[in-house]
């Protein structure tokens, strides 16, 4: 006796999938909006943007480091 195939069930997995994502996708939101801010106490925030970034690139002991 052969049931025929069908992939609904995959319909099922779905809502798992787009739940693990959000999940995923939030803290990584998360990290790169404070990774461009500057953080001066309680609610003072400035976007610094990449300067710090362009700045750690030009530091000697981070490459001996890496």
């Amino acid at each position: 006796m052969n049931k025929p195939s069908t992939s609904k069930a995959w319909w099922l997995v779905l809502p798992v999938v787009l739940l693990v994502a959000f999940n995923a996708l939030m803290p990584l939101m998360t990290v790169v909006n404070y990774s461009v801010q500057e953080t001066f106490g309680h609610e003072r925030r400035s976007s610094s943007g990449t300067e710090w970034f362009a700045g750690d690139a030009a530091i000697e002991r981070l490459h001996a480091a890496l």
